[in-house]
């Protein structure tokens, strides 16, 4: 039986004509693909039951008929061994499901019960305050795959109480004074992770975008509700338009 290969469910990508870019979840770094390679990893994308190489090969062969065929299995070959080492490609042997979230989602549950107390105490800057420090000490301890988690986990108050804008702009207030007074400069990650479940503790949904410019390459991170961005001008949309995550 031939080995099937399958992408990490630990990996966000975007692909378009110009290639594709990887964020790998577990590890919290960024790749770029081009050419051949983007197309083997499109292929992939577009079958998660999983790909024979000579599968892969034939698909991107459909492509770039002008590259010779044995040429293109050596280059597609060495691919996948680079892919497997950097833990975006599983192949059939060693792709498992993933672990059930009940412990992060449970964390996730207290987490947001303490918060949620603050905010019913009206100490909108203290919540705002302990949340930056929860993902400030995430992001340093756990990196980022425990702190994208957290935010994925998140969950959302539901309440009746004001409209989306009257809770945003009571929210943004306190999370910009809790900035200026952190006494570390944390990063645009930190930030938007702790506005976006600030947010939610106050039933808007929000989410936490993680997007880059490709060239010259910049990685970037802000909090969008319903499309429109919070904490940063709208720009940021079109500089940063490779979406690598919404959580």
């Amino acid at each position: 039986m031939s080995t099937r290969f399958f992408i990490s469910p630990a990996v966000c990508s975007a692909s378009d004509k110009d290639g594709t870019t990887i964020l790998n979840v577990e590890r919290g770094l960024v790749y770029s693909l081009i050419g051949v390679a983007s197309r083997a990893w499109a292929s992939l994308i577009q079958h998660p039951q999983g790909l024979t190489l000579e599968e892969i090969i034939t698909s991107v062969d459909q492509g770039v008929p002008q590259i010779e065929r044995r040429r293109l299995q050596v280059d597609t070959e060495r691919l996948l061994v680079q892919l497997q080492q950097k833990e975006l490609v599983h192949t059939t042997e060693l792709h498992k499901p993933q672990k059930p979230a009940s412990e992060q989602a449970l964390l996730c549950a207290i987490l947001k019960a303490v918060m949620s107390c603050l905010l019913e105490f009206r100490l909108n800057s203290l919540a705002a305050f302990l949340h930056l420090l929860l993902f400030d000490v995430t992001l340093s301890l756990g990196g980022f795959r425990v702190l994208h988690n957290i935010v994925r986990n998140w969950p959302l108050t539901e309440t009746t109480t004001g409209c989306d804008e009257e809770r945003m702009r009571a929210m943004s207030a306190p999370m910009e004074r809790a900035i200026r007074c952190y006494p570390r400069n944390s990063l645009c990650l930190q930030r938007s992770a702790a506005l976006t479940c600030l947010l939610r503790n106050t039933g808007v949904p929000a989410e936490m975008v993680i997007a880059c410019r490709r060239i010259p390459f910049k990685g970037h991170a802000w909090v969008e509700v319903q499309g429109n961005v919070v904490n940063d001008s709208s720009r940021v949309q079109v500089v940063c338009n490779t979406v690598l995550s919404r959580c």
